[in-house]
């Protein structure tokens, strides 16, 4: 199977065209704008970076499964997620959490993308700059939340949203521990989000918040991989 589609011609545009805006940042101390045209265009490249290195993943998935795609696809996932992080974090040194009008929706949304996959520290540093995003309208609150809740499980804590999905043994798909599960609908839908039973059904789960919390324990112990 090809292997190398994402890592020739477009992730070496993606590194030129990265070295380009941190010089531009370090010569000019502010990009000229829309409010910042030229940080607009190499977000959404960076948008693109990100998204197309995970729909080879997913396509391999979906025909060969995921043993098969963390083979091929870890690595190189890794090392685009490290050039985009890397130039985003010198751009955030800068300017901080950026919103449109100084920049693209897409644009924005790249950076959200980056921070996902980003080391727990990083995300933690970004925190105070995504809520006060969403807060002003500037970012979705449905992707705030998943952004809280993975950040929460990487803590060590109960997610709010039930968000992020898990697998326990015989690769089973559950609801990441969470907190209060009786009251999560009113959780989500303060943030735009669907109901957890609507939710859950597309990702192969019958969702009973009663059950579920019965089980939270059990779903404690196999969040920790001790199963």
């Amino acid at each position: 199977m090809k292997t190398d589609l994402f890592t020739l011609q477009s992730y070496r545009g993606i590194q030129r065209k990265a070295f380009t805006i941190v010089a531009l940042i370090c010569i000019h101390g502010t990009l000229f704008a829309q409010e910042m045209p030229e940080l607009s265009a190499f977000l959404e490249e960076v948008y693109e970076s990100d998204q197309g290195v995970r729909r080879e993943f997913m396509a391999v998935v979906d025909s060969s499964g995921w043993e098969e795609a963390r083979e091929l696809y870890s690595a190189e996932m890794q090392r685009v997620d490290k050039t985009n992080l890397d130039t985003l974090e010198q751009i955030w040194d800068e300017y901080g959490w950026l919103t449109p009008p100084k920049i693209s929706p897409k644009a924005a949304h790249a950076q959200w993308l980056v921070v996902q996959h980003s080391p727990l520290e990083v995300q933690q540093k970004m925190r105070d700059g995504m809520i006060a995003a969403a807060d002003a309208g500037h970012m979705r609150k449905s992707n705030l939340a998943s952004f809280l809740d993975r950040v929460a499980l990487r803590e060590g804590n109960d997610q709010a949203y039930g968000s992020q999905i898990a697998y326990g043994p015989g690769d089973q798909p559950y609801v990441a521990p969470l907190e209060d599960p009786l009251n999560v609908d009113k959780r989500r839908a303060e943030m735009g989000m669907a109901p957890m039973a609507e939710y859950c059904q597309r990702q192969g789960i019958v969702w009973n918040a009663e059950e579920y919390l019965s089980n939270l324990e059990e779903y404690r112990v196999w969040h920790t991989g001790a199963y």
